[in-house]
């Protein structure tokens, strides 16, 4: 169905549930409104602007009360400490609870990412994979995109990708979640994770250089800098870079890391 739709749904349901009649525009009108409102948008023309994405997750929200940027288990609130949250009052909790959601609101570009990251690599199953959690998953998720991001955000990243839950009802509270989420492409994401981690080493100490060391194959052992633009046509890429301290006089001038090319004779 489409959001926008989805929407006017809910507002009707609400008019029905108060026993206003629906041939009235203009109640109908201020019950959207109100909708809108709840959903975290200023009003109803805000919500219609919205992109579809965010309209869904606001769908997600209303749908599972209890997800918050923790988990699913907002409403009870022992994902912030069972022994602080007996300490609260009820209206505390209450705020916490609304601050954990407008927190998982504010996530929409992560869980934007967790959704396409999932469509995009990751199988689902007919059956659950009870040996990941979503805890466990999302570091998995936030060290590929390179930014944190909560548990609740993968679990509202997941179920918008399609992935179903062990959560059977808006009632039920699990703060970390298993999905029917391939184990096989789980484990390939797990070895991609790796290469990101090499790559982004060399980039914090790799920096733009006009200048390039050229190692001479067969034994790499002569070598020097030079200048990009100087480096023949069947030079190639190496995987590794070459500390520019150890050369004389480089000490402090330049960048310390640069990229190493080589020639075979």
């Amino acid at each position: 169905m489409d959001s926008v739709r989805a929407f006017k749904t809910l507002a009707r349901q609400r008019l029905k549930e108060h026993g206003a009649p629906l041939q009235e525009l203009r109640s109908l009108q201020k019950t959207q409104h109100l909708i809108a409102q709840e959903a975290g948008f200023t009003n109803w023309a805000t919500l219609r602007s919205a992109d579809d994405f965010e309209r869904r997750l606001a769908l997600l929200m209303h749908d599972w009360p209890q997800l918050t940027s923790v988990g699913m288990d907002g409403i009870r609130g022992t994902a912030f400490g069972t022994r602080e949250f007996s300490a609260l009052s009820p209206q505390e909790r209450d705020v916490k609870y609304t601050e954990l959601r407008k927190y998982l609101r504010g996530e929409l570009d992560a869980i934007r990412w967790v959704h396409d990251w999932l469509i995009e690599s990751v199988t689902p199953l007919k059956g659950l994979n009870r040996s990941r959690s979503s805890y466990g998953l999302k570091h998995l998720a936030e060290e590929l995109r390179g930014d944190y991001l909560t548990n609740g955000a993968f679990i509202a990243g997941a179920l918008l990708a399609g992935f179903i839950s062990d959560v059977t009802g808006p009632n039920q509270l699990e703060r970390n979640v298993t999905f029917n989420m391939s184990e096989r492409d789980l484990k390939a994401q797990e070895l991609r994770r790796h290469t990101v981690r090499r790559d982004r080493r060399f980039a914090g100490t790799t920096q733009p250089s006009d200048r390039v060391f050229l190692s001479l194959g067969p034994d790499y052992d002569d070598g020097e800098l030079i200048a990009r633009s100087e480096l023949p046509d069947y030079a190639s890429r190496a995987v590794g870079n070459i500390d520019g301290s150890m050369f004389d006089g480089l000490r402090g001038d330049g960048p310390r890391w640069y990229e190493e090319w080589v020639v075979e004779q």
